[in-house]
């Protein structure tokens, strides 16, 4: 946007979506599951929320509708084993295209607020006292 149109006064603030952390992941997840009719407490969520590391919210449903496939052409019910096999099967843009996320990710960085509580700065430590992840938008 021009930046006329983002000065203070015209727009109050502008907040930059980033890539879910390992908790959005898994929250994302329960939500398609659940609205998928499928018990979210019969999946160990946080397994699937790690191997989908970099996925955005749209790459795990699409991870969940894949897994419901697979689970279909198995003649099985939903599983674990299924969404973690469709996590290969979708390809997403922070693993296609690393250099647009990164750049998008630094511009977010340098000119929005984190929509997230848990995204005060890029610097910030997390709960464990370690250096947290770079922010990476999609």
């Amino acid at each position: 946007m021009p930046p006329e149109f983002t000065r203070k006064g015209r727009i109050d603030e502008i907040y930059g979506i980033y890539l879910p952390d390992q908790d959005e992941r898994a929250e994302i997840l329960r939500i398609h599951l659940g609205l998928k009719d499928r018990d979210p407490d019969q999946f160990d969520l946080d397994a699937v929320a790690e191997a989908a590391e970099g996925y955005t919210g749209a790459d795990i449903k699409e991870v969940v509708l894949m897994g419901l496939k697979l689970a279909f052409h198995a003649g099985k019910e939903l599983a674990n084993e299924h969404l973690l096999q469709a996590i290969p099967e979708i390809r997403p843009l922070s693993r296609t295209d690393p250099e647009r996320v990164a750049a998008m990710t630094e511009w977010l960085g340098r000119h929005t607020k984190a929509a997230s509580e848990g995204r005060a700065s890029s610097g910030a430590r997390g709960v464990n006292g370690r250096q947290r992840r770079q922010r990476v938008a999609v």
